[in-house]
């Protein structure tokens, strides 16, 4: 096709598994035409001149795909495809979309809504992110994605993610929902009670967000007033919320009071202890027992920061008889542990 202008559809197809991944890389070679290359499983199948192009519908089922393409306007796009969950459909119009906003930004950051976070970006993208759309947005630094679909809390630092480019967690207004791997389970106690979002200040020289609970019901208690995200116009991504950066100034939580207790309720031990402090806040507490068995518990931080109990109550299921040693950690956001530890005796007879 030598060196004019391209557009470039390229359909990744694993025929082996009955599975497809379809999905758009745009890219600009120099020339005054664009093209559109189809390609299955590597093998180039049609190849289209999108200026001279009328509208049209392009049904790949002679190839063995269940893949609807359309012409329209000169662009190329997706109408239906069978790849797990279509997230093919439509990343051509979002990569042309963000290109002529790149052009016209100056200075501005592009804001994209989607459900899904890239994965492996912000707080909960590991578990449920998209994979497919870093390789749009990486293209694009001055992009800064909203999305949702995880539920987890807002409140969290690592709910802003900053690489090639932006990611904010959105929460919800519903319940929040947070990882697994903790006794209180991913939806912890009093989940549907502080529905939160966002509220914007927009000025000529910076944008500020602001995180707001709204259980009152009208426009909310801000939450976290001395940790505002912002970012100054002309806006430039310069990391500063990289998960690196805000890691290496990190200070681990601490215990002021090591004093706790243990008691029985039936089939479960209570233990019982003073919080402890955090530069930010405590994630979680890590409990070992008898420096064999370690068990994990959220904190209560998903319910706001200043309403956070200053005791904790933390239930286990009863062990068996004997004396049993129990050492309670707090950990943060950002897995820092405490250096001290509340250390509790119990002799179940």
């Amino acid at each position: 096709m030598g060196k004019r202008d391209k557009q470039i559809l390229v359909g990744l197809l694993a025929a082996a598994l009955i599975l497809m991944a379809v999905f758009f890389v745009m890219r600009q070679l120099s020339g005054p035409e664009a093209w559109a290359l189809i390609s299955i499983d590597g093998e180039a199948v049609q190849e289209i001149n999108l200026n001279t192009a009328p509208d049209q519908q392009i049904d790949l089922s002679e190839y063995g795909v269940n893949v609807v393409l359309e012409i329209q306007d000169h662009r190329i796009h997706f109408l239906s495809s069978d790849c797990p969950d279509h997230l093919c459909i439509g990343f051509g119009w979002l990569d042309s979309e963000l290109q002529k906003a790149a052009a016209d930004s100056n200075g501005k950051p592009i804001f994209v809504m989607t459900h899904n976070q890239p994965e492996n970006t912000s707080y909960g993208s590991e578990d449920w992110g998209d994979k497919n759309l870093d390789s749009v947005f990486s293209k694009y630094p001055n992009v800064i994605d909203f999305s949702g679909h995880v539920h987890y809390s807002l409140l969290d630092e690592r709910s802003i993610w900053q690489g090639a480019y932006t990611v904010i967690n959105t929460q919800s207004l519903s319940y929040t929902e947070l990882e697994e791997g903790k006794e209180n389970g991913t939806i912890p106690p009093d989940a549907e009670t502080t529905p939160m979002g966002y509220i914007m200040d927009f000025t000529a020289d910076s944008i500020t967000i602001h995180r707001v609970n709204f259980a009152d019901g009208d426009l909310g208690k801000e939450e976290k007033a001395d940790k505002v995200w912002s970012f100054s116009l002309p806006y430039v991504n310069d990391g500063k919320y990289s998960f690196e950066n805000r890691k290496a100034v990190n200070s681990a939580p601490e215990f002021t009071d090591t004093i706790g207790s243990a008691n029985i309720s039936e089939d479960k031990v209570i233990l019982s202890f003073p919080a402890a402090s955090d530069d930010d806040f405590v994630h979680s507490y890590k409990v070992v027992m008898d420096d064999r068995e370690t068990k994990y518990y959220f904190s209560d931080f998903y319910n706001g920061i200043d309403d956070m109990n200053q005791a904790v109550d933390l239930e286990l299921q009863l062990p068996a008889k004997g004396n049993h040693h129990f050492k309670i950690y707090a950990v943060d956001s950002w897995d820092e542990e405490s250096k001290n530890c509340v250390e509790i005796d119990l002799d179940i007879q």
